[in-house]
């Protein structure tokens, strides 16, 4: 990871999904059990403010029957309705734009009074990134290109698609109360695109910020559902050469429950495995983890494997195969996979090289190395949007995917610091920072895209992995004046709370290693400094100051099981989030309340976690465990909580925690008090 990284500029602040899909999938009364909403309540002891109430959303145009499409103007498109893609109701409006462009339109059709509103909004789902949309709002007194709004060059990416208009902006051109026309096209374009377009709208101010449910949190967790294992090397980190080991860092990987480190842990040093020394970081010289025998040391003190990542801006394939042969065979410490390079797509890197060199590169490491051992894994570098300009993953996969078993992602998915200004912020809310787990499904879904489209024929063979990530990156690189950054993002309880959300979603979506950056310095460590030598806040760990993250990591490693098994949540209230600048960042709907639940192979329980991000208020959820023929009864609880979502522990130890609560046993139905920013670890066994 450099920090120096090129940013993208975002052509169109693409903005929010306010479609909300009732279903009942439980037909039944959640009985509650007070004791447990009361244990759980008691967990914290916070001020609380009103939450507002619901504001109306104006639908514009419908599109769930044909007579819907009666009211669709069409020149050059084809449109139908179709059930694939659709964000509210059972269907969208699927438009089929032929070479050169084509348009739909809405005329005397729509709602004409828009002055009650502060946004329009349209969902548009496209097949391919980089789709230029264009569309023009009209009133009754303006026809001319002058008089009406326009808004041209919106560049759609692949998948969903959120955009939204401020209503301020268009009243700038129209009169608000006499809107008669809509119309959305395509400009000079080559080739056929299609188009999906739902839940067009227009939503009030207060809607944008939070949207209560219409009935009670239900969760139905289905233990006989299995949906596959959980990769115990989720919980994993980078550990670089120059941090501090010794008994009070082993202890406390141990007792996080770190299971793995990816090594050298970032940037391309050019670390050679023979001499301990790096060819590109001098302070890596004589530090006791640049050895390979002391790594050894260090991961068997701490029961941790490593993931390896292979010098290849200055090493070459026969080094990685000799260092293949001494892990593996002589030293007999296996590692099973092995990253090449670090971030070879950014000029930032020792080994920058187009996408075509380093697919030669993949194919000559590969062969190399698994002439040693045909069983280890081997990844490559991936881009993902930022690099979808130069085609980097497309051009990676169609060359090199025969040589690829998992591709390793670097996300840092909030760009919002002193360096890089949003909206006048250098902090990203918290609101912002817990949205974007919810973007790594859409990650996941471009990957198996670009497979399906390059090499078909290796899908589901190709694993996705996460070897650096983060929530955030406002703190700074050094220590300041104490009491230190209070205030930013990356230290406090809400990016726990989005590394307990994203653990989960990388459960979810088939992830199989993820090791976030990393586990000691000033700025990213799960705990302070690192060795004084290196600077970066060049203290050594006081012992107390743990940063929240690593809480987080701590719940899922102890108290989540190895078997993902089905879990659902309906009628959760959610706010949603615009689009920032960055374009690996989520933007869309987020629910306020989230759940992931699995089983232990080994034992008869289950393990639960319950998610709460809303800022301020204390959330009621019902639960049923939905198998017949069994009875749970909770055993164990622990959540993680602070004293209000931005809270953290740097110069103020111990601020935020986990807390275990007294064991209770409840029947398999029972009702939740899930505290406000928290997390809620549940293990539920048999009688």
């Amino acid at each position: 990871m450099n920090p120096n990284k090129k940013r993208l500029i975002a052509v169109l602040s693409i903005g929010l999904i306010a479609g909300f899909i009732l279903s009942k999938a439980i037909d039944i009364k959640v009985a509650v059990h007070p004791r447990i909403k009361q244990i759980l309540k008691s967990a914290a002891h916070f001020p609380k403010s009103k939450v507002s109430k619901k504001q109306d959303t104006l639908e514009l145009c419908y599109f769930e029957n044909k007579a819907d499409l009666q009211k669709v103007e069409k020149d050059k498109a084809e449109i139908e309705l179709s059930q694939n893609n659709a964000t509210e109701g059972k269907c969208s409006l699927k438009c089929v734009f032929p070479d050169g462009g084509g348009a739909v339109g809405f005329y005397e059709t729509i709602p004409p009074n828009w002055a009650d509103y502060a946004s329009f909004k349209s969902d548009v789902y496209s097949e391919e990134d980089g789709i230029p949309l264009s569309l023009f709002i009209a009133d009754t007194n303006n026809s001319s290109y002058y008089d009406r709004y326009n808004r041209e060059g919106i560049v759609l990416r692949e998948g969903w698609n959120n955009i939204e208009i401020p209503i301020s902006e268009i009243g700038e051109k129209l009169i608000l109360d006499r809107i008669n026309h809509l119309r959305i096209f395509l400009w000079q374009v080559k080739g056929q695109h299609v188009l999906y377009f739902d839940n067009i709208r227009l939503t009030s101010a207060e809607e944008a910020k939070n949207q209560p449910a219409t009935g009670p949190i239900e969760i139905s967790i289905h233990p006989a559902k299995e949906k596959g294992k959980i990769s115990r090397l989720l919980y994993g980190t980078n550990l670089s050469p120059k941090m501090e080991s010794d008994r009070r860092i082993w202890d406390f990987v141990k007792d996080t429950g770190i299971s793995c480190f990816r090594y050298p842990g970032g940037g391309s040093p050019g670390w050679r495995w023979k001499t301990g020394a790096a060819d590109f970081e001098s302070k890596i010289q004589n530090m006791p983890l640049g050895n390979i025998d002391y790594l050894i040391k260090f991961c068997e003190k701490t029961d941790t494997k490593i993931i390896m990542q292979v010098n290849i801006e200055s090493g070459t394939p026969q080094e990685a195969a000799e260092l293949v042969e001494f892990m593996n065979k002589k030293a007999n410490f296996r590692v099973e996979y092995w990253e090449l390079g670090n971030e070879v797509y950014g000029d930032w890197d020792k080994a920058y090289t187009s996408p075509e060199r380093y697919a030669q590169l993949i194919k000559e490491y590969s062969l190399a190395m698994k002439a040693v051992d045909p069983s280890i894994k081997i990844g490559a570098n991936w881009g993902e949007r930022y690099y979808d300009r130069i085609k980097w993953d497309e051009i990676i996969i169609r060359v090199s995917a025969d040589y690829i078993d998992f591709i390793s992602y670097h996300w840092y998915p909030n760009h919002i610091n002193h360096e890089h200004e949003f909206e006048g912020r250098v902090h990203p809310t918290p609101e912002e920072v817990m949205a974007n787990s919810m973007e790594i499904p859409n990650i996941v879904a471009r990957f198996n895209r670009i497979i399906e489209r390059n090499a078909p024929h290796r899908k589901g063979k190709i694993e996705v992995t996460f070897l650096e990530w983060d929530g955030s990156w406002d703190a700074p690189s050094s220590d300041p004046t104490p009491p230190f950054a209070q205030g930013a993002a990356i230290w406090s309880l809400a990016n726990a709370i989005f590394y307990a959300d994203s653990l989960g979603q990388f459960a979810e979506n088939g992830v199989t290693v993820s090791a976030h950056y990393n586990l000691q310095e000033c700025m990213f460590g799960l705990i302070r400094g690192w060795d004084p030598a290196e600077g970066w806040g060049g203290m050594k760990w006081d012992t107390e100051t743990i940063r929240p993250k690593a809480f987080a990591i701590e719940l899922f490693s102890r108290h989540f099981g190895d078997i993902l098994i089905e879990s659902k949540v309906e009628n959760s209230p959610y706010y949603n989030k615009a689009e920032d600048w960055w374009p690996s960042s989520y933007n869309g709907k987020v629910p306020y309340i989230t759940c992931y639940a699995s089983k232990f192979s080994d034992t008869k329980k289950l393990g639960i976690i319950l998610i709460n991000k809303h800022s301020e208020k204390d959330l009621d959820v019902e639960v049923l465990i939905d198998e017949s023929g069994k009875n749970y009864n909770l055993s164990n609880i622990w959540i993680l909580k602070g004293p209000d979502i931005m809270a953290q522990n740097d110069g103020k130890p111990r601020t935020v925690k986990i807390e275990k609560l007294v064991p209770i046993g409840v029947k398999d139905q029972f009702t939740v008090t899930l505290p406000a920013h928290s997390v809620a670890a549940m293990e539920i066994g048999t009688p």
